[in-house]
């Protein structure tokens, strides 16, 4: 059954501030709700590494799969990538048919490129270390690139794991120097600050 068409929703996202009242120390423990302030995805296409956080059917995968073709559509090299599967197998093997051929040809390339990498929450399900799996697979696909990549995680609130995940992203980033070292956390929907380590 084919996927129904994407509505361009202009989707809003709030970024996840500072307090530490609002965590059980691994999970989120309170609904969210909105901040004052929101981003849309040219604000996110700028930022180095990205976490949407969503309740289920609240369109992650959408948007993941229309902001990788609206990227590849003018010029940049931009994946769309199951998490899932890239903690089992290289990204050579995942990458959509024809998306090879662009993937070899940015390794030699100085641009950037754009991973959104789906569903974290459902590769939690398969293995618990299945984050650092899928980092380290597409920092050796990557090599000497990885830096050079942006990367969109989408999860669902439930299954975010706060410090875990959190930390698991920071050591990716700071191992290739990323500055910031640090995921920028945003919900869809509606969200509330929550604490981040």
């Amino acid at each position: 059954m084919a996927a129904p068409p994407y509505v361009d929703l202009d989707r809003r996202f709030a970024p996840l501030g500072d307090t530490d009242d609002d965590t059980d120390g691994d999970h989120l423990a309170v609904p969210l709700q909105l901040t004052h302030r929101h981003e849309g995805w040219p604000e996110l296409l700028n930022e180095p590494c990205v976490v949407v956080l969503g309740e289920a059917g609240t369109g992650k995968t959408a948007e993941f799969r229309e902001q990788a073709a609206r990227l590849a559509s003018k010029g940049s090299f931009a994946a769309y990538v199951p998490l899932e599967r890239l903690a089992a197998e290289p990204v050579e093997r995942i990458l959509a048919y024809g998306q090879l051929e662009s993937f070899t040809g940015w390794l030699a390339t100085d641009k950037l490129a754009y991973f959104f990498l789906d569903a974290l929450d459902e590769a939690h399900l398969v293995q618990r270390h299945s984050l650092a799996r899928a980092l380290s697979s597409l920092q050796h696909s990557l090599g000497r690139r990885a830096s050079a990549a942006r990367l969109y995680i989408s999860c669902r609130v439930s299954d975010w794991r706060v410090t875990e995940d959190h930390e698991e992203i920071a050591r990716y980033l700071t191992a290739l120097d990323i500055d910031p070292p640090q995921p920028h956390v945003v919900a869809s929907g509606s969200a509330k600050a929550i604490s981040q380590p």
